[in-house]
């Protein structure tokens, strides 16, 4: 095929050769069908000389033909004619990246180009293909300079079983300069060796050169295999530090070494893009992780492997060293890259009057009306600003519910006037323009998913439970439940979620669409509330859209498809293959456009009036969590797994097959992005999470409009004072807030945690905090003035895990677990000096004068020392750990090993026979909290909080601890408990 003009191969007319190599010739060729050009690559006559060889081919090349990603050249054919086998792929007219390479590119804009060929990389590793062969002649750069991976698994294609000569002794296939010393050893490979190619590129990018070189194949796979690789900033002095160490932990010899994922190191070349805004602390902690040294191979395995070499015959290095340039010749301009990077401006902090009139001090937080309870035998819960209830209910109930809760979805109404929060806590609804609260809807659930419907009238939402409710978004007011049928699927009958993942309304507003965990998909009519199809979607719902005309509903279930199903049919008639798994669905305004996002760091737009995927946002930083289109579609609005919102233009037809670089990245969050939504008139988008709540910004400038700091984080601690006036809780984010609970405000917060025990002192002035001043540095016993808030001590010297409580009289303060104590003395909060040690199986300690100060168990500290406490150090149950001993009532709380909580009568209970092969792993889970006064205690069963009293049948059941992992506190003068969340709100219960 010297004089190839007008030949032809199948439907393709040649038109001329663009390279040639050891493996192939690329040719320009036209397609006749579609008229467009292609590049065929055709495997040379001494690779296809068995029938095995065309078999693996014709395999192999229909895997590399599903491929399909933005920075892919595409497989678009494969054949073979007269044992002339080929391939047909994009034709990229731009050149290559090697050609670009004629001097060192910043290292942001190698990053940047690099980026998008490492996400290539993990989504075909995903497909469980290795490339084998990355290289920059493997780069191509599209006219727009968007980066092309191409020849994806020629090499595995050309290896088949006949022809494993090279493999067979030793000898890897690939090239040499970018090949990884297990590649070159001729060792199976998996995706870490695209790893090290990949670095290699990188390395040479920054550094202008490559790392090693030789004078033949064998001695630079030696090199790669043997030899330390010279530091870029050898070469590059001004190469800052964490760009270095991103390169060296790709190119480390061992496989296990390098990155744990192409993913991770996308990630890391996507953080490096970003240039003087880079995260360098973040990129090091990356690249630092099982980071080592490059080493020498020990001596004997150099020996070994020449002498294997030296056997080897040295044409299979020969061969494939000569790799075929890739698919296009023209001259390529200078790489550039550009960004845009959003800055985010302070937001106001948001003081709202109470219901009465008050006004709350500058501390407070959200402070709304609430509506009618549903159920008249229950209390009416009141929020933050409002007074707790006087009146007792007839059974235990909840009272107060401080704080907002985790937020899981952002709402607006379809006339822009009103936001909508769905929360751990339940609904509650902001008037947009003023933006303060008017309403709470006491959903009693969780809400994890939620909607207007179109005209706005009412608001629906889902439980983990599989409860679908509406209220009417005025008034607060239960208007219909939406009763969960089952399909006719032997399947679903023993799947137990009914968890809701997502509400659709038809367009006029008659029915619904509720997507459940389980796989099941019912869609009612909302005035008759009965079910018009219940169907399932194997294995799960994750989300799901109803159509513009009605007719169909869209569904993910996590896989690799968008179902389509027909609800008139009550069948499923279509599926839309995507590149990656799918979770979440967002639909445009006009119903024309469907984007699809799951846990690649891609979001996917589908045209469903013409079924086609059209194009992608790609290279995100991380998986689209949640996203939406602006009230006129000119815009998305991605909410990224890293805490960042991405502002994109939706691309007219013209631009589908670019790469679209986001408007703005605003840096919303530190944590991942549970919601997004653009307002219905404006362009103003809101997101929100569990731990920073609600933010609203301008979406082209990336301005702060609004910020809501009313979420918090995860309680761990949560105490009462003994008067009852104040209520202590400690947060993930090692935060003390504390609040005055007659007026139901935050009074301040401090920094720290607080420990286990009594941390109150008994004559209410002092709050006992745990304070870590630095590294290497031991924790500190942090006294609080409460009436104040200062600072009154900083005392060194507490023991991890350790109890801290006052005396009974608030003249000494003690620290310590049953092997070490301090103490000190209030008045001038100096140490005291003591003695002691484990004695009985509990911890005693003594003044200089021998004088008994306190007793201390793994079940807290006591201050007295009568036979009864001594038989209760002596108590042990084999397997079993002691929680809680209340010493009035002679009790002892166990959690047993099998998990289950037994309190018992020391004195009239035979334990003898309690024995358990271990204790439960993790007792602290199992019981909450107990208070000697009142004989109170918590403990989980299940998914259930018991609140139990030891001498009465008082007692109370909280639903859903497997969700929200409360912690308790108690006051039992006033017969109340406090919950605390692992969503930062607080829930206040009153007993009969």
């Amino acid at each position: 095929m010297n004089d190839v003009f007008g030949k032809k191969l199948g439907q393709y007319i040649l038109l001329e050769q663009l390279g040639e190599g050891g493996m192939a010739k690329v040719f320009n060729a036209l397609d006749t069908r579609v008229e467009s050009n292609v590049a065929i690559k055709v495997i040379l006559p001494t690779r296809r000389s068995s029938q095995v060889f065309l078999e693996q081919f014709q395999m192999e090349a229909r895997a590399l033909a599903n491929l399909t990603h933005t920075n892919i050249v595409k497989v678009l054919n494969y054949g073979v004619e007269n044992e002339q086998p080929y391939l047909v792929m994009e034709f990229v007219a731009g050149g290559t990246l090697k050609e670009a390479m004629n001097q060192k590119i910043p290292w942001q804009t190698a990053a940047a180009v690099l980026a998008p060929i490492a996400r290539a990389l993990e989504y075909v590793h995903h497909q469980q293909i290795v490339h084998r062969d990355v290289k920059p002649s493997n780069i191509l750069l599209q006219e727009d300079f968007r980066p092309m991976l191409s020849d994806f698994g020629i090499l595995k294609l050309l290896e088949t079983k006949e022809e494993k000569v090279s493999s067979a002794i030793g000898v890897g296939v690939g090239t040499p300069e970018y090949m990884s010393p297990e590649q070159g050893m001729g060792k199976e490979v998996d995706f870490r060796a695209d790893i090290y190619s990949l670095g290699l590129v990188f390395y040479e990018m920054v550094t202008g050169r490559k790392p090693f070189t030789a004078d033949t194949p064998m001695a630079m796979v030696l090199k790669h295999v043997t030899d330390e690789l010279p530091l870029p900033t050898t070469f590059d002095r001004r190469l800052p530090k964490f760009v270095e160490l991103a390169i060296l932990r790709a190119v480390q010899k061992k496989p296990e070494d390098r990155y744990a994922s192409m993913g991770e190191f996308a990630d890391v070349l996507e953080m490096i893009a970003l240039g003087e805004k880079a995260p360098e602390e973040k990129i090091v902690k990356l690249a630092r992780k099982r980071n080592k040294k490059l080493k020498y191979l020990p001596a004997i395995l150099l020996t070994v492997l020449l002498a294997v070499i030296v056997g080897a015959s040295v044409w299979g290095y020969n061969q494939f060293y000569r790799v075929p340039q890739p698919t296009a010749l023209s001259d390529v301009p200078p790489v550039g890259v550009a960004s845009a990077i959003a800055t985010n401006t302070a937001a106001p902090t948001l003081i709202a009057e109470t219901e009465t009139g008050q006004t709350p001090e500058p501390t407070a937080v959200l402070v709304t009306t609430t509506p009618p309870p549903s159920d008249l035998s229950s209390a009416v819960i009141t929020l933050l600003g409002t007074p707790l209830p006087i009146k007792r209910p007839s059974q235990p109930a909840e009272i107060a519910r401080w704080g907002i809760g985790g937020v899981n979805v952002v709402a607006w109404s379809p006339d822009g006037d009103t936001i909508a929060l769905g929360t751990s806590s339940g609904i509650f609804l902001y008037r947009a323009r003023e933006k303060d609260p008017y309403l709470f809807i006491d959903t009693k659930f969780n809400v994890v998913a939620m909607t207007f419907n179109p005209d706005g009238s009412e608001i629906a939402a889902g439980s983990p439970d599989g409860d679908v409710t509406a209220w009417n978004s005025a008034s607060g007011k239960l208007e219909r439940n939406f009763s969960y049928k089952k399909p006719d699927s032997a399947r679903i009958a023993t799947s137990p979620s009914r968890f809701v993942t997502a509400l659709s309304y038809s367009p006029n507003g008659k029915n619904i669409a509720v997507g459940f965990q389980n796989g099941t998909i019912n869609y009612f009519s909302v005035d008759q509330r009965s079910v018009l199809l219940a169907v399932d979607e194997v294995p799960a719902v994750e989300d799901l859209v109803v159509s513009g005309d009605g007719r169909f509903i869209y569904a993910s279930n996590g896989g690799r498809t968008i179902s389509v199903w027909d609800i008139q049919a009550q069948k499923k008639t279509l599926e839309l293959n995507n590149p990656t798994p799918i979770n979440k669905l967002g639909l445009s305004r006009d119903r024309q456009y469907l984007l699809g996002g799951g846990i690649a760091n891609s979001v996917y737009v589908w045209d469903l009036f013409e079924q086609r995927h059209i194009t992608s946002f790609v290279n995100l930083g991380g998986a689209a969590a949640a996203f939406d289109f602006s009230y006129d579609d000119k815009y998305v609005a991605l909410g990224i797994n890293t805490g960042e919102v991405k502002v994109f233009a939706m691309p007219g037809s013209e631009d589908y097959s670019k790469t679209h670089v986001p408007l703005q990245i605003i840096k919303g969050y530190d944590d991942p992005i549970q919601t997004v939504a653009f307002s219905p008139n404006q362009l103003v988008v809101a997101a929100g999470n569990w731990e920073e709540g609600l933010k609203l910004w301008d979406a082209l400038t990336g301005e702060s409009i609004f910020s809501l700091d009313q979420s918090m984080r995860a309680i761990h601690e949560i105490h009462f004072s003994a008067d009852g006036s104040w209520l202590a809780t400690s947060h993930d984010d090692a935060t003390v807030r504390i609040w005055r609970l007659a007026s139901a405000q935050l009074a301040y917060q401090v920094d720290g945690t607080l420990p286990k025990g009594n941390p109150f002192s008994p004559d209410n002035k002092y709050l006992a905090t745990v304070y870590s001043p630095g590294r290497n540095k031991p924790d500190a016993v942090r006294v609080v003035e409460l009436a104040t808030g200062n600072i009154v001590a900083d005392l060194p010297g507490y023991p991890p895990k350790a109890f801290v409580q006052f005396t009974d009289d608030s003249k000494l303060l003690i620290a310590g677990t049953a092997y070490q104590a301090n103490i000190w003395d209030v008045t001038t909060w100096e140490q005291i000096k003591s003695s002691g040690g484990p004695t009985a199986g509990c911890g005693q300690f003594f003044t200089p004068q021998n004088k008994l100060l306190t007793v201390i168990s793994n079940a807290g500290i006591l201050f007295s020392y009568e036979q009864n406490i001594q038989d209760m150090c002596g108590t042990r149950i084999e397997g079993a750990t002691m929680m809680y001993y209340f010493p009035e009532r002679n009790r002892l709380l166990f959690v047993l090993g099998d998990g289950s909580v037994w309190l018992g009568n020391k004195d009239s209970f035979d334990i003898s026979n309690k024995r358990f092969p271990a204790p439960y792993p993790l007792p602290g889970e199992i019981f909450l909290a107990g208070n000697q006064e009142g004989g109170w205690y918590a403990y989980v069963v299940g998914d259930k909080a018991q609140v139990r009293n030891v001498t009465t049948s008082s007692r109370a059941t909280i639903d859903n601890q497997d969700d929200y992992h409360y912690q308790v506190a108690f006051l039992p003068e006033q017969k109340l408990f406090a919950l605390g969340s692992k969503y930062g709100s607080i829930h206040i219960w009153m007993l009969p």
